[in-house]
């Protein structure tokens, strides 16, 4: 700096802009010294104050209030050798959807790609609300962090509610730089679509028990509700499986034990699932309708299972099992089976009585002929003769053949 000594000036520079490197400098005393120049006695405040990193050209002077970014003769120029400005944008433009969860507000990160034409830019960027009136506050706490030479990503940090909400998204330079290196493209900026809680879907009971009587069946054995909340519109399927397929704390595998429906046989139904739909803030509930065939077939307790599927929407599904039961309620088959084990127990009374009879009959029998043989003499049984090779004669268990003398084996 020149000292002027003849020179008077009007020169107020207050504490709270003053950025005046060293108090030491010569050339700061002088200019202090002279007429109409008034100084604060701090000049220099780390927390308001930046030093140009790298340092400006020759040409160039270093805007230390500012945010340390250099100034160049030619207001088109930045930077520490005074080029042009680098563009930075979003690099992509679609919309980023987000969903409310059931009673919960909570802050959610968006993480947006970045894009920038020179790689030495030191500009500090924000996110805005386009629909703020102020463009200079950050509402989001946004940061930037460049991943490499010219890409990056701007984290935001957007409230998430549980209702529907549309939020467009600008990126500004931050208003303590009074001499960016880089400019934001005109019309960058990004939506994001909060989708609004759907509420839950359940079925209105946990399981329902029909039979083959006509009156037993409904209209809607079952219905689903949404409930809670209804923002949005949802879709679900409902379809029938078997209680040993399903898993979890639920009333379908507490009770998996019976036999299983026969779809085709034992219900009336045109499909094993049915798509149900909801419109935005619909809350009515939907039927889930079938009917029991009448046959006659004596059958044991069956089940099945109804399971809920979700298929559109921002929705939780809280009870999303139930159990049908079908029993057997055909009084005509049972009267015949009750008929039929009457015959047959009859028949067997009539078979024990009859074997009972022909028993006694034997014993009869008996009886007599042991009392007619204890009446008569008895006869004289001639004893065994047996042949004795070694002597050439029979021998007899009695004297009979020594009476009639001896018998040649040839005679």
């Amino acid at each position: 700096m020149r000292n002027h000594s003849s020179r008077k000036y009007d020169v107020l520079i207050p504490e709270e802009t003053a950025c005046i490197r060293s108090s030491n400098d010569p050339s700061v005393n002088s200019f202090r010294a002279q007429s109409g120049v008034v100084l604060p006695e701090i000049l220099w405040d780390d927390n308001r104050c930046t030093t140009c990193t790298p340092a400006c050209d020759e040409d160039a002077v270093c805007d230390y209030n500012g945010g340390g970014f250099c100034i160049c003769p030619n207001s088109n120029q930045v930077g520490p050798n005074c080029d042009s400005k680098a563009d930075v944008y979003f690099a992509s433009d679609h919309v980023f959807e987000t969903f409310a969860r059931a009673g919960e507000s909570r802050v959610e990160e968006i993480r947006f790609p970045v894009q920038r034409t020179r790689s030495d830019t030191q500009t500090l960027l924000h996110a805005v609300d386009l629909f703020s009136d102020d463009k200079s506050v950050d509402p989001f706490m946004s940061e930037v962090v460049w991943n490499n030479d010219t890409s990056g990503i701007m984290k935001v940090r957007v409230p998430v509610t549980t209702q529907e909400e549309i939020i467009h998204i600008g990126m500004k330079v931050s208003s303590k730089i009074t001499y960016p290196d880089a400019r934001v493209t005109a019309h960058s900026n990004v939506t994001v679509k909060i989708h609004p809680f759907g509420g839950f879907v359940e079925f209105d009971k946990p399981s329902v028990t029909l039979n083959e009587n006509v009156e037993s069946n409904t209209a809607c054995p079952f219905r689903v509700k949404r409930t809670e909340a209804s923002g949005g519109n949802i879709s679900v399927m409902v379809r029938f499986v078997r209680p040993s397929e399903v898993n979890g704390d639920n009333v379908c595998f507490w009770n998996n034990q019976d036999e299983n429906l026969d779809l085709d046989l034992d219900l009336e139904i045109t499909s094993d699932s049915f798509t149900l739909f909801w419109t935005d803030q619909d809350t009515s509930t939907r039927c889930v309708g079938f009917a029991v065939k009448d046959d006659d077939v004596v059958e044991n307790r069956e089940t099945m299972c109804l399971e809920i599927l979700p298929l559109y929407g921002n929705i939780e599904i809280r009870q999303g099992h139930a159990l049908v039961v079908v029993e057997d309620n055909d009084e005509l088959i049972k009267s015949d089976y009750t008929v039929t084990i009457i015959v047959g127990s009859i028949t067997f009374l009539s078979a024990s009585l009859f074997l009972w009879y022909v028993s006694l009959i034997e014993n009869h029998s008996n009886t007599s002929l042991k009392h007619l043989n204890s009446n008569t003499k008895p006869t004289q049984v001639l004893p065994k003769t047996t042949y004795d090779p070694k002597i050439s004669s029979y021998k007899t268990g009695s004297s009979l053949l020594q009476r009639c003398g001896s018998i040649s084996k040839n005679s």
